[in-house]
């Protein structure tokens, strides 16, 4: 299958941002962000919602009080990363959901089988060879 590559906009950034932070706003009072693509827009909510960004652990979930928890990630494909979050009292949210695979989390889009998203903070010149390296891992 032959992938469009999306580039997305700072602007679409902002409205997911925006989106996410009005479904959470007075529920959660701390944000989590998966590494890489997830902490960009935890540092974004973090600011919008004027609430702190937390570092977990996820290994050892040492020291870890998920109550009120806001667990974010740019795209959740296959809802293996969150397979060991299921902790009461904690909300997801992401800006792309594949919800074939995942639907109780807050997202802002469906992510589309053939595109591939290229993101504000990432390289523009490198999403070909990212993306290809993404489908031989996938093989």
């Amino acid at each position: 299958m032959q992938r469009k590559l999306r580039y997305l906009t700072w602007q679409e950034f902002d409205d997911a941002v925006e989106h996410i932070a009005n479904q959470f706003k007075g529920k959660a009072t701390q944000i989590y962000g998966m590494p890489r693509g997830g902490l960009c827009l935890a540092v974004a909510l973090s600011h919008k919602m004027e609430i702190p960004l937390i570092s977990v652990d996820v290994t050892t979930f040492k020291d870890f009080n998920p109550n009120n928890v806001l667990w974010v990630d740019d795209v959740v494909e296959t809802g293996l990363t969150l397979s060991g979050f299921g902790y009461p009292n904690m909300y997801f949210a992401c800006w792309f959901l594949n919800t074939k695979v995942f639907k109780n989390i807050c997202f802002k889009e469906s992510l589309k089988e053939n595109e591939w998203l290229v993101f504000p903070w990432e390289d523009k010149t490198k999403a070909i060879k990212d993306m290809k390296q993404y489908e031989i891992s996938r093989k």
